[in-house]
């Protein structure tokens, strides 16, 4: 909401659609923002480049009560109370008005300094009755109330921030949730996890040295992520409130990596890229489809600083936000072996789509709902259950650290039965070795027969389509 927005409501204080929104308000967090230009402060003593957050927002009487005014209505002005969450200012013991501390140029706190030159007049006629009847005091040296014809002329920028909704009463439907994790861009030795500032352009190769944070999607859904950057000490002069270029990046990874990614791959697209922009938060609100996501935050420039938070909001189930910390699985340091990696190679299995020539033997039902199994040196992992297809397409990815690289993968496909036993249709060997790059292939799936033939005692069973690859560089994946 900017500032002309904020003028068509002053224009319209009085009337019932105004009265309806400042109820309203407190159910929201509001960040007001002073104009960075000109002089270190302003008139009315802000921090110019500035956030103060809207705590109240309230109507108040003005003058005195008297028997015209029971009939006729006591005139009302809107006040908005703020904070200032920097708690810079330090009022001396004794002198609730002073603001007298090292550093601050004026004799009195702003709260003060709005109430003395405040451009609305009324101010001056709300008793004191009325003020504590609304909480109006300068006790506090980190709030203080403005008159919103004041808000309109000292602040030009409004961040509206909707809080989720924790009510277990509401319906499901309407209920956000929500989780949010702090990190640091920060630069030290390349390669070492000091090293997580690496520059928001994709095709370099420093790209990946930024923070990830890992995230698992169960369906399609809509889902908010939100990136907000800000310094842990506050700023200290104007220059400090000049936000720095940033951006964030979704990127779709393997179904069950657990480990930084090194490097993109066409099996690991972005899918979701905000720009780079000089801005205290960015925000993004779509749909993902089912899988494993990582999001990326980023700065402009390689080798900036900066602290951030990064939130993720979803309807129906809560995204889990997970930071990676290591770039291989940890446990591949053998004491036995002088400390050289245990872990030699890394695979990467696409499994794509398979053709069956199948049909069910079992009694219940002729369909064939498959799903694929695969077993990498004691690793399984699984697909979905692909209903009543003969073609089924999986298009997901797989990562395996393998230790023993000349033991084969096992890719079995089964048939889901509900009460009996799985099914199997057809199985196979892929040797993967070591490619550099991604390597189509066509595997033929067989499985023996229930009745030895004189010939052979395997029936082939189908095709699967897939795509490998394989690295002795565990970096490079």
């Amino acid at each position: 909401m900017k500032r002309k927005r904020i003028g068509t409501m002053v224009a319209n204080y009085n009337d019932l659609t105004f009265r309806s929104s400042c109820a309203k308000m407190c159910r929201k967090w509001f960040m007001f923002q002073v104009p960075a230009n000109g002089s270190e402060r302003t008139e009315l003593g802000l921090m110019r480049g500035h956030s103060y957050h809207m705590t109240d927002i309230k109507k108040v009487y003005l003058g005195e009560t008297t028997l015209r005014s029971l009939f006729n209505g006591r005139e009302k002005a809107c006040m908005l109370r703020f904070r200032d969450s920097r708690d810079e200012e330090k009022k001396i013991p004794n002198s609730p008005d002073s603001a007298l501390s090292e550093g601050n140029p004026f004799a009195y706190s702003t709260d003060v300094l709005t109430r003395l030159r405040s451009r609305n007049s009324d101010w001056q006629q709300i008793k004191d009755s009325e003020r504590q009847r609304i909480g109006l005091n300068f006790r506090d040296p980190r709030e203080f109330w403005m008159p919103i014809e004041d808000v309109v002329h000292e602040f030009n920028d409004v961040t509206i921030c909707r809080l989720v909704t924790e009510n277990l009463f509401i319906s499901t439907g309407k209920r956000w949730r929500g989780t949010s994790l702090t990190g640091k861009w920060i630069e030290g030795p390349r390669d070492s996890s000091m090293d997580r500032s690496g520059g928001g352009d994709p095709s370099v190769e420093s790209f990946l040295r930024n923070p990830q944070y890992l995230f698992h999607v169960d369906s399609d859904e809509e889902i908010i992520f939100q990136l907000l950057q800000f310094t842990e000490d506050g700023p200290k002069s104007p220059s400090t409130g000049v936000y720095l270029l940033m951006s964030f990046h979704i990127i779709k990874i393997e179904e069950n990596r657990e480990t930084r990614l090194h490097k993109l791959w066409d099996h690991t697209p972005i899918v979701v890229t905000e720009d780079h922009k000089r801005s205290r938060e960015l925000m993004y609100r779509g749909t993902l489809a089912k899988g494993r996501y990582i999001l990326v935050p980023t700065l402009y420039r390689t080798g900036d600083i900066a602290s951030f938070l990064v939130r993720a909001l979803s309807k129906t189930t809560n995204i889990n936000l997970k930071e990676l910390k290591t770039d291989v699985p940890k446990g591949i340091m053998n004491p036995c072996m002088c400390f050289m990696p245990d872990i030699q190679w890394a695979t990467v299995l696409i499994l794509e789509s398979a053709e069956l020539n199948h049909s069910s033997q079992t009694w219940m039902s002729s369909k064939i709902d498959p799903f694929c199994v695969i077993t990498c040196e004691g690793k399984t992992v699984k697909t979905e259950v692909a209903r009543d297809e003969t073609h089924p397409e999986w298009n997901l990815s797989f990562i395996f650290y393998r230790k023993k690289p000349d033991r084969p993968i096992l890719l079995k496909i089964l048939n889901k039965n509900a009460l009996m036993p799985n099914e199997l249709i057809g199985e196979c060997q892929l040797p993967a070795p070591i490619t550099h790059g991604p390597t189509p292939l066509d595997a033929s799936l067989t499985r023996k027969t229930k009745i030895a033939d004189e010939n052979s005692d395997q029936i082939t069973a189908g095709t699967v389509h897939l795509t490998i690859l394989t690295e002795d560089n565990l970096m490079a994946v």
